[in-house]
């Protein structure tokens, strides 16, 4: 029903395999007749994704999924307009280069020498350095041990 021009009106829905693909068959159709009127195709398919399965960013859901970790069913035991909710276990990360306090942009060397990096969670502090593994491979581990989800 079209509400403006209050009459029903005949619709063509498109589905796609792939999700990614979405933006691409939007344009054909585009292409292939300028006059038509495209519903939803300006959503981004994270809100599309949120919108067709009755969830929102940060809702509470209970899930179902399968041996390899694919989404199979979804319920929403949250509402979007609830003003008094619980918090997600959120944590605070700070990073920075070990004793600098100033990082060049422009060449993003540190100024003034040293290699580890600081990083504080909660009020525990890490210094990651190259003297073992990798820092970039440490601090994946500690994003990983402090992920909420």
């Amino acid at each position: 029903m079209d509400l403006w021009e209050r009459r029903a009106r005949p619709v063509l829905e498109i589905q796609v395999a792939h999700p990614n693909e979405y933006s691409s068959w939007t344009r054909w159709a585009r292409r292939f007749d300028p006059s038509l009127r495209l519903y939803d195709s300006d959503l981004m398919l994270a809100s599309l994704y949120c919108w067709q399965r009755g969830v929102f960013p940060l809702a509470r859901v209970a899930a179902e999924a399968d041996a390899d970790g694919r989404a199979l069913a979804l319920e929403c035991r949250d509402t979007e307009w609830a003003l008094d909710y619980e918090l997600p276990p959120l944590e605070i990360l700070h990073i920075r280069f070990g004793g600098h306090r100033r990082v060049d942009p422009t060449h993003g060397a540190p100024l003034g020498g040293g290699a580890a990096l600081e990083v504080e969670v909660d009020g525990r502090a890490f210094e990651l350095d190259e003297s073992g593994e990798p820092a970039a491979v440490a601090f994946g581990r500690l994003l990983a041990r402090h992920d909420p989800i």
